[in-house]
């Protein structure tokens, strides 16, 4: 749950770091799983946006996460989880009339506001250490 941390205060949450400028040591311990290796989001997004790393990096106390949304220009990314879990909560495409533009909270809704989000049909699991 991503909505409140000690006294109500939002959790840390450091979130699109790239690292690869400022702490380019980093990179030595970095490496893209075999399976995502033909990375056409990379390519994408330089094709777009211009040039830079696009690596990376979240790291968040527990509680923490983002709100509801969709990646830019429609890209995907890998995560891997090093110590506690991510709760995943995915909405597919076939959902995004209930989903109101990102402006619901999917954790703790307003249904006389997004009325329509009771109807949306997240696919939910749990990612654990070492899982990518």
């Amino acid at each position: 749950d991503a909505s409140g941390g000690p006294n109500g205060e939002r959790p840390y949450y450091m979130r699109d770091w790239t690292f690869a400028d400022s702490n380019p040591e980093l990179l030595k311990d970095y490496s893209t799983p075999k399976f995502f290796h033909e990375d056409w989001t990379t390519e994408r997004l330089k094709r777009h946006l211009g040039p830079n790393d696009w690596k990376w990096l979240f790291i968040g106390t527990k509680g923490s996460g983002t709100s509801l949304h969709q990646d830019i220009l429609y890209s995907n990314a890998w995560l891997a989880v090093f110590q506690g879990h991510k709760h995943w909560v995915v909405y597919p495409p076939s959902q995004t009339d209930y989903l109101y533009a990102g402006n619901v909270d999917p954790y703790h809704p307003d249904y006389k506001q997004f009325p329509r989000f009771a109807s949306a049909a997240a696919l939910t699991g749990i990612q654990k250490p070492g899982d990518i």
